[in-house]
């Protein structure tokens, strides 16, 4: 089995000591490299056990847009649990990057780990923090990004309210497991100075993951904030890319509702 995305798109507060420091260097270094080589569409970083929240954390906070998913998983031998690379997810998913720190890439990163990741990656960064917590990023050689999935306020213009993408994007997994259940974060902002109704349009147009209470509707003051919660149920085993969508309603004077925002996010598997 693989192991699946940590969900979650909490942000809670990590000591900005010396365990984070090489991680927010490796973040700055990949969004520095996503710029500078104009990559577009959907970003797929791979971290080893231990730092996907932080990592979802930094990058947050760097406004740096990706999808964040674990490459190790655990194994039990004797009475002990241990963290390995899991290479066929790596195969699988074909992250565009690769956050490793260095008693990972030693302890976890065997010589025929190593030998099969550097067919297709490249080690391109290692910080040089002064402190004793270092790290590596590994890129991938030929890194082949699909179209986008945009959030929409690059095509609507935003009037009323809108969604905030990265709390979204954080709570929607890329790999999910049948059996268990995740929670999407709709996250919306009234923008007008009065009281309006808004309505939150959930929808996964393949029918993979179902949407329990797919359509929510809710009163917001001015210029407040309220978050919606929706369980999404995955339902199929799957390989690909399915795109989940909340779309922000506005109610008008006449009681119709107008679309003013939309945001999308990929789940790439389904497994057992």
């Amino acid at each position: 089995l693989f192991s699946y995305l940590v969900t979650g798109a909490t942000s809670p507060y990590w000591d900005e000591g010396e365990e984070l420091s090489w991680v927010k260097d490796a973040v700055e270094f990949i969004k520095d490299d996503i710029a500078k080589n104009g990559y577009k569409g959907d970003i797929v970083v791979g971290l080893a056990d231990g730092l996907p929240e932080k990592v979802r954390y930094i990058a947050q906070e760097s406004d740096l847009n990706v999808k964040i998913v674990r490459i190790t998983k655990p194994r039990i031998a004797y009475i002990e649990i241990y963290e390995y690379v899991d290479l066929r997810l790596i195969n699988t998913l074909k992250p565009e990057y690769l956050i490793v720190g260095d008693s990972q890439y030693e302890i976890q990163f065997t010589k025929k780990v190593r030998e099969e990741i550097l067919r297709n990656y490249t080690v391109v960064f290692h910080s040089n923090t002064i402190y004793s917590y270092n790290g590596y990023v590994l890129k991938r050689k030929d890194i082949e990004i699909g179209e986008s999935v945009p959030h929409e306020e690059e095509s609507l213009e935003i009037e009323g309210g809108y969604i905030s993408a990265g709390f979204f994007r954080g709570s929607v997994p890329g790999v999910m497991k049948l059996g268990n259940t995740y929670t999407a974060i709709v996250q919306v902002k009234n923008l007008k100075d009065a009281r309006e109704k808004f309505a939150i349009k959930m929808h996964c147009d393949d029918g993979t993951v179902y949407i329990r209470g797919s359509f929510r509707e809710e009163y917001l003051d001015k210029n407040s904030i309220y978050i919606f919660r929706f369980i999404l149920v995955p339902i199929t085993e799957f390989n690909g890319r399915s795109v989940i969508t909340a779309d922000l309603y506005i109610e008008s004077d006449n009681g119709t509702f107008t679309k003013v925002d939309s945001v999308s996010d990929t789940v790439y598997m389904i497994i057992k």
